[in-house]
């Protein structure tokens, strides 16, 4: 029974292929996925590393899967940030967004919270953005700087 297995399929040839089962969930965290733990928040795929970053509504599933292996490739780290809005995924770095307007940036070389995020996740103040104006997308502009939009206004963060 393949019930929380990502696919993948290839509108040129429409070939359809497997790429994670449900027992690569269960290597994230030694439980068993309940039916709603298989909701997906986000999900955002890098196709030069074949890398899926999918973060669950139970975090202890979330993390990076090699879509190439069919194995995880890292167990993100639980952050009490609220529910993530918005995620970007490049070759060395995740830069997620949550409802709160936190933000946090994984590094994903090291499998480790970037630096970045250790020295100022805590120094962002709450009253940052309205709870009406949040952060609702991020996009890297350069190897090291990113853009983070709300409705309203933008913010560009250089790491």
């Amino acid at each position: 029974m393949m019930d929380a297995s990502v696919v993948q399929i290839n509108l040129t040839t429409h070939e359809m292929k497997v790429s994670l089962q449900t027992d690569v969930y269960r290597q994230a965290s030694q439980q068993k996925m309940k039916l709603y733990d298989r909701v997906v928040l986000l999900a955002n795929y890098n196709a030069d590393s074949s890398h899926l970053c999918l973060i669950f509504a139970d975090a202890t599933f979330s993390g990076i899967y090699n879509t190439a292996t069919g194995q995880l490739y890292w167990q993100l780290p639980q952050v009490d940030c609220g529910r993530p809005l918005a995620l970007h995924q490049d070759m060395d770095k995740i830069v997620a967004a949550y409802d709160t307007n936190k933000v946090v940036v994984f590094d994903t070389i090291n499998r480790r919270m970037h630096q970045w995020t250790v020295d100022n996740l805590s120094k962002l103040p709450k009253n940052f953005l309205s709870r009406y104006n949040r952060i609702i997308g991020v996009v890297q502009l350069s190897t090291h700087k990113y853009i983070l939009w709300t409705n309203y206004t933008y913010a560009v963060l250089d790491l």
